[in-house]
């Protein structure tokens, strides 16, 4: 099925015809009506099977080991970058006022939680939803080839593989934060292997890469919060200007029938709702990752052109997961009593590469991201209960049955997402904490 996808597109752009970084153009966040309506093709193949990449099988299996001290996350920012990265070890508890309520935090899945990959990959949301099987193929593999290329174009995996972290942390004491701009890494001497066994000069070349790696991921987060608050200003407009249809926060698809300041009077066919204005998205907004990933030079226009492609099919096969998901995060992130973290089975790098590329880069600071590739879930997490502190509230949300026992061994509330109606119901439960800030609503 594999090469059979691959046959049917053309080949990818490969890092050797990437321009360099004066050649590309600046453009507009949203695209114009010819880019909507140019048809999908997707771009890029896999070189050979062994090259797939497979989220739920890490490329360097480790066996666990204790973790570290944890230090301080000191690393500074390329001159033209919007954030400098701070490590508070108790930014929760330390915060909290007297009589307040206490910071709830939400540790996320990423896999088959917040994107469809790997049930992609497999086929299994095809079968499990009476989907297209060869249609679900294909956008699997459009989206491994993006991973992929991401990942050794960029992002170094191919030194990083054999060196994962489990967080930022693990190399903070090893950089001196030099400024990369002028950096070689072809020719820097660095060699790879375990941690372990990195002298401090090679611990010192491994932190550059991370480092440039968040560096890129920061650019592209802030290109992506840019375009969700063009997006917005848009909505607004739509929204006074009644449009044919809306979605309501949990996706479902409504049509205008009154306003009246700052309410609105909605039907969905079989009832009819009164519902802030402030809940209505007149935009049903696909993810264009493409073209934040364009304007931060990782990858060309004819690339962006087909991830945006991709995504808008990826959008109509999956119902709106991604959209439904990143609702959800946008809301929980305007929950000024809220912190978002992620854990995930892949390496950092590829998630890094995934967050990147599924546009959800803005939700999540770099320091919140801990890969559970060697020491598993129930290390990741009580490493966040470690940096938060006592008085946090603690919500896991995933799919597997490790993360629930992981969540229930921690004490942690433990949220499921199996289906589009688990997504549902977490994301009207968002929208309802967003619309009574202050306020710590029960989930």
């Amino acid at each position: 099925a594999v090469a059979a996808a691959a046959a049917a597109y053309p080949t990818a752009t490969t890092s050797a015809t990437h321009p360099p970084a004066a050649q590309y153009e600046e453009e507009s966040m949203v695209p114009g009506p010819a880019a909507l309506a140019t048809p999908l093709v997707y771009t890029g193949h896999v070189d050979s099977t062994e090259r797939m990449y497979n989220p739920c099988e890490p490329s360097t299996p480790s066996p666990p080991a204790s973790p570290g001290p944890v230090h301080e996350w000191q690393a500074t920012h390329a001159p033209d970058n919007s954030r400098v990265y701070v490590n508070p070890r108790k930014d929760c508890s330390s915060t909290i006022a007297p009589g307040a309520p206490p910071v709830r935090v939400f540790i996320f899945d990423l896999d088959e939680t917040l994107i469809l990959f790997n049930d992609l990959v497999t086929n299994k949301y095809a079968t499990a939803n009476n989907k297209d099987g060869a249609a679900c193929m294909r956008l699997a593999e459009a989206l491994q080839t993006a991973v992929l290329n991401m990942l050794d174009d960029r992002l170094f995996f191919r030194d990083l593989e054999k060196c994962n972290i489990e967080h930022l942390d693990v190399l903070a004491d090893a950089d001196d934060y030099i400024d990369l701009t002028t950096h070689d890494f072809l020719s820097d001497g660095f060699k790879g292997g375990a941690i372990s066994e990195l002298d401090p000069d090679q611990r010192r070349l491994l932190a550059y890469r991370y480092r440039s790696t968040v560096e890129h991921f920061a650019k592209v987060a802030s290109l992506e919060a840019a375009s969700a608050a063009l997006h917005r200003d848009h909505a607004t407009h739509a929204v006074h200007n009644a449009p044919p249809s809306l979605l309501l926060a949990d996706g479902t698809r409504v049509s205008l029938l009154h306003q009246d300041g700052i309410r609105a009077v909605v039907s969905d066919g079989s009832r009819t709702l009164a519902v802030p204005v402030t809940t209505l998205d007149p935009l049903p907004r696909h993810c264009l990752s493409g073209t934040a990933l364009h304007q931060a030079q990782l990858i060309t226009r004819e690339e962006a052109d087909t991830l945006n492609r991709v995504h808008r099919d990826l959008a109509e096969f999956t119902d709106g997961w991604l959209d439904l998901a990143r609702r959800t995060l946008r809301s929980l992130k305007a929950h000024v009593a809220t912190k978002i973290t992620l854990v995930s089975n892949s390496e950092l790098a590829p998630i890094f590469a995934k967050l990147m590329l599924f546009g959800l880069s803005e939700f999540f600071e770099p320091q919140n991201v801990w890969s559970s590739a060697q020491l598993g879930k129930e290390a990741c997490f009580s490493q966040i209960k470690e940096r938060f502190g006592a008085a946090c509230q603690y919500v896991a949300v995933g799919d597997s049955d490790e993360e629930m026992r992981a969540a229930e061994r921690a004490k942690m509330q433990w949220i499921a997402i199996h289906s589009m109606s688990d997504l549902q119901r977490l994301c009207r439960k968002a929208e309802r904490t967003r619309q009574h800030v202050g306020a710590q609503l029960p989930w």
